[in-house]
């Protein structure tokens, strides 16, 4: 049974490398895209278009996760993810947008005596971010582009109420220049990766029984993260 699902794999893999080569890139004017990104977890599962991230805050799991950070040399954040789409403005030049929210509130009973309270907890976070990207060349199935990002994300929480009540903020801007190259194994299927590289904006801020704390806050430039890979489905 594994030798014919590796065999099915590798048929279809060959089926799709010679199908791309009848392929074109997509990139004349009114041409349009539905962009998503593909995790690199193992599993490479598709989700949402990469919408911007945020700095970790200070709770108990983003502390552990900056403490992994640190260990491995590195700045952690935590990405938002959204819907994307990309609108070839003319040929050539492609103007993209991904946009990102959620939310999550939570209400606990508790009973303290004779006394029923409710602790809230609520969470938040939304990212924009538009791009233009411009198509310099083409081989085969595969377009070469470049061009510019911007975006900016945000995330609230907080917890409890009145003078229990704690919250935070955490919010990036960022501004990035960036290369990367499409292939289309598929006529309306492309599979794209890119470098961004550009300076970051990033701050925080808690309330704590009505005492408000601004900081840290960071500049970051370089290599925005790692490599980002996107699916994009064209229509």
């Amino acid at each position: 049974m594994k030798k014919l699902l590796a065999v099915a794999i590798i048929f279809a893999a060959t089926f799709g490398i010679a199908k791309a080569q009848e392929n074109k890139p997509h990139t004349a004017s009114g041409n349009k895209t539905l962009l998503f990104s593909i995790n690199g977890f193992g599993d490479f599962g598709v989700g949402g278009s990469y919408a911007g991230s945020v700095p970790l805050g200070n709770s108990t799991v983003d502390s552990l996760f900056r403490t992994l950070g640190e260990l491995v040399g590195t700045s952690l954040i935590r990405p938002v993810y959204g819907f994307g789409m990309r609108f070839f403005v003319a040929d050539n030049v492609g103007l993209r947008v991904a946009l990102g929210f959620n939310s999550t509130s939570n209400s606990t009973p508790r009973v303290t005596g004779t006394t029923t309270t409710t602790d809230k907890d609520s969470r938040m976070a939304f990212g924009i971010s538009p791009g233009l990207e411009f198509h310099v060349a083409h081989a085969g199935p595969v377009s070469f582009y470049t061009g510019g990002v911007l975006s900016y994300a945000m995330s609230m929480t907080s917890k409890g109420q009145d003078s229990t009540e704690t919250s935070a903020t955490q919010s990036a801007f960022s501004i990035n220049g960036l290369v990367g190259a499409e292939f289309y194994p598929w006529e309306n299927v492309s599979l794209g990766a890119e470098y961004q590289v550009g300076v970051r904006f990033a701050s925080t801020s808690s309330k704590a029984k009505g005492t408000s704390t601004d900081g840290p806050s960071s500049t970051d430039i370089g290599i925005a993260g790692p490599i980002r890979v996107a699916l994009g489905i064209g229509f």
